[in-house]
């Protein structure tokens, strides 16, 4: 029956295609959410000449009608039928910033990576770069036996080490999915059935990974040295684009080619190199952290928590967003310290800064603010009521917690069953 619910949402519109149209014509109200940035549905087992054939004899007058064919999406659809409807979500949950970098030059509005991980979810770093210097893509199939031997001892190592139990890992190859069964395989093979389940380890290609999320991933090339063609297609941008942005902690790749052997400056599979050598914007090197203090003010609070025991980060960067000063404790806790009314928080600013807070606080983060004025009034009192409120949170005087700032490693991988 037409217009039998209120509304109909089609989530992962990106990869339905027009067979989802039943469900559509029982909306009065539709929400289509999707990315035609990511994977499209595939026009399997049909060939082109049946495809056409298919819109000759259907669809003939249709202004939308490539839109309606198998391999075209729902989404992709809706953008072109409702274009001043189409509205981009720019916050991202997922990934820590360094990972999710790689997939803004995707998008033409900025994406903001809101997710900073707390003390026991945090891996440093995060991008782990593997170099195979033997490997090479068998000429009869999509499978690089030595980038899967090496994943393999790297996964097994992960799943013998008690710091990473209740971490979930994922594996995906960058040229289809044979690479992926062959991995599977070998990891059903070596940690047995009930670690692969304890672990939620998965391996594919890029679209059984749409929609999906890890703690860890780890990609493969497949291809080595002197094989390969140039990947700059739009396919090639869709699943690049979601392998590269499932890992929510830490991502490896593991390539058997060398950056200097990809000319083309619109080959993806060299832009991935580059990411994963440089993946932030360049950062003012500092001796001691007091350095980043922009303020007295800051540099007087910072001081007495660090007198009382209390382990502080100043001005920690969350996507575009900088907290003054960060104190963490045991067991996650960690509260953020907003110091107003100085040169970078006048009152003019202050919404701006309410605004911020109150999209941090969507994802977790809690406040603390004080007003210079009230600072210079009664300095003990407002750093009491700071105290206070950390012996709230249960959040005490700790060990030094280092927050690293080194986003990248780069490893060789040898036969002899080691990485250097």
């Amino acid at each position: 029956e037409f217009g039998s619910f209120h509304l109909v949402i089609i989530d992962e519109a990106s990869q339905s295609d027009i067979t989802a149209l039943p469900a559509i014509l029982r909306a009065k109200k539709l929400l289509i959410v999707g990315d035609d940035k990511q994977v499209s549905p595939t026009a399997a087992f049909l060939a082109e000449e049946k495809i056409l054939q298919l819109k000759h004899n259907f669809l003939r007058g249709q202004p939308f009608a490539a839109l309606l064919l198998p391999g075209a999406s729902v989404y992709e659809l809706a953008n072109a039928v409702f274009p001043s409807q189409r509205i981009m979500l720019t916050e991202h949950f997922r990934c820590v910033e360094p990972i999710i970098r790689f997939s803004m030059q995707f998008y033409n509005e900025p994406l903001i990576p809101l997710r900073l991980p707390k003390i026991s979810e945090r891996l440093d770093p995060p991008l782990i770069q593997v170099y195979v210097p033997d490997g090479i893509r068998d000429e009869r199939k999509k499978i690089n036996n030595i980038e899967a031997e090496a994943i393999v001892e790297e996964i097994k190592r992960i799943t013998s080490d008690q710091r990473y139990a209740g971490r979930s890992i994922g594996v995906i190859s960058l040229i289809g999915a044979q690479q992926a069964h062959a991995i599977q395989e070998r990891l059903l093979f070596e940690l047995g059935e009930d670690v692969y389940q304890s672990f939620d380890i998965a391996c594919g290609d890029s679209a059984a990974f749409q929609g999906k999320e890890k703690d860890i991933m780890f990609l493969s090339m497949v291809v080595g040295s002197g094989q390969g063609a140039v990947m700059n297609k739009r396919e090639d941008e869709q699943r690049f684009n979601v392998a590269l942005s499932r890992a929510r902690d830490r991502m490896y790749l593991y390539i058997s080619m060398q950056e200097n052997e990809l000319t083309n400056e619109s080959d993806l599979r060299l832009k991935v190199l580059r990411h994963f050598v440089n993946p932030m914007p360049q950062q003012q090197q500092i001796n001691d952290p007091i350095e980043l203090c922009e303020s007295e003010f800051e540099r007087d609070v910072y001081h007495r928590l660090v007198e009382h025991g209390y382990n502080v980060t100043p001005q920690v960067k969350v996507g575009p967003y900088s907290i003054d000063l960060v104190v963490d404790g045991e067991k996650d806790r960690r509260l953020a310290i907003e110091l107003d009314g100085d040169k970078y928080h006048p009152p003019e600013k202050w919404m701006d800064d309410w605004k911020r807070q109150r999209t941090m606080e969507r994802v977790g983060w809690v406040f603390w603010r004080c007003w210079g004025s009230s600072y210079t009034l009664n300095p003990d009192g407002c750093f009491n009521d700071l105290i206070a409120t950390l012996n709230s949170m249960g959040i005490q005087p700790v060990d030094s917690i280092e927050r690293s700032n080194i986003f990248t490693e780069y490893r060789i991988y040898k036969n002899e069953n080691d990485c250097l």
